[in-house]
């Protein structure tokens, strides 16, 4: 019974994270962009948030670089964001990208520096053992604001697809209409 599912959702945004072994089986990644199509085609506005993890760690392995993990948050040094930068938004996203097309939908994706869609402030771990002492995870960081509102406008002032994520900033949204207008106004964060 999806349709008081699809009553309670039509018109609004709808963040989704992407992740695991779904990213990984190309049937399940086929079925995924699918079910982003529908969504769309229902009328809900989704936004697809993505990892990748595993594709980073071997894109670090293939440089001969291993990854350091503080209470399971990679430390990111500059030679290691590059990569994550370059794995996330240059082959992850595109993947995510084409297999909506594919299905049948529109999506682009974008990274959170472009056009500064986020803003974000240094994240440092707390010790597991000891609550006084902060581990320096590098360049990652947490969002100091929150993605909601410029979600929501993005899905108000253009129906192209567009995207953020917080430390390596990537996320992709994905539309079945037509631009109206590139590029959209950007909310002032």
């Amino acid at each position: 019974m999806a349709l008081p599912y699809i009553r309670k959702f039509h018109g609004k945004t709808m963040v989704i994270k992407y992740g695991g072994n779904a990213m990984t089986d190309p049937e399940l990644q086929a079925d995924f962009a699918e079910d982003i199509v529908l969504l769309k085609l229902v009328g809900i506005n989704p936004v697809v948030v993505h990892g990748g993890g595993p594709q980073i760690e071997q894109a670090l392995n293939r440089l001969g670089k291993k990854g350091e993990f503080i209470r399971g948050m990679r430390v990111t040094d500059a030679e290691t964001m590059e990569v994550v930068e370059w794995v996330l938004a240059g082959e992850v996203q595109q993947d995510i990208v084409g297999f909506i097309h594919k299905a049948g939908g529109k999506a682009v994706g974008l990274t959170g520096r472009d056009g500064g869609l986020i803003r974000a402030r240094k994240l440092k771990m707390i010790d597991s053992k000891d609550p006084t002492k902060e581990h320096d995870v590098g360049r990652l960081a947490t969002s100091s604001r929150s993605t909601r509102a410029w979600c929501a406008r993005c899905s108000k002032t253009t129906s192209f697809p567009s995207s953020a994520r917080s430390a390596s900033a990537t996320r992709t949204r994905a539309s079945t209409s037509t631009p109206t207008s590139w590029p959209p106004s950007w909310p002032k964060c």
